[in-house]
């Protein structure tokens, strides 16, 4: 078992530099290192006649620096809308994860723009995302939100429909 190390180089060295890098700074610093360059792409969604929804061709692109505006307003609205208030779990019934107080967010989606710039919003915010995918059934569902006693989930449109029949069992 590790952690594993090369041995040419002083590994207490190496914690004693980085003792104080966190994600939320490196995420800082990459946005404001690279702030005019490209970081994410996406296709622009529309409903077409069939009220479907459909996706234009060709992608666009948002800057680091758009994509961390977008994320630090999301972030402030998150906690201004107390969307993601703090809870303590504790060991108790069918509860069996970590105890504590934590702020935890739903998000049901396809990976898209929209999730990450949700993603790194939370983490700006110290919020937890709990993930559901429609690929693991109803059954996921139930314990997700058995073990996070969500207020608040996050959903594309297309996954309604699979959310709203979950809630009608």
């Amino acid at each position: 078992s590790g952690p594993f190390g090369n041995v040419k180089y002083n590994l207490k060295q190496f914690n004693k530099e980085h003792e104080n890098i966190t994600l939320i700074s490196q995420l800082e610093k990459s946005f404001r290192d690279h702030a005019n360059l490209k970081c994410l792409g996406y296709r622009e969604a529309f409903l077409n006649e069939k009220k479907e929804i459909d996706f234009k061709p060709g992608h666009k692109t948002l800057t680091y620096a758009e994509v961390w505006n977008h994320t630090q307003t999301l972030s402030k609205f998150i906690e201004k809308a107390e969307l993601a208030p703090t809870q303590t779990y504790e060991k108790e019934g069918d509860y069996d994860g970590e105890e504590g107080e934590f702020k935890v967010m739903g998000l049901f989606a396809k990976n898209c723009a929209e999730w990450i710039a949700l993603d790194i919003a939370c983490q700006l915010s110290s919020v937890t995302t709990a993930t559901f995918y429609s690929t693991l059934g109803e059954d996921s569902f139930e314990h997700v939100f058995m073990q996070t006693r969500l207020s608040t989930l996050c959903i594309s449109p297309e996954n309604i429909k699979v959310l709203i029949k979950y809630q009608e069992k």
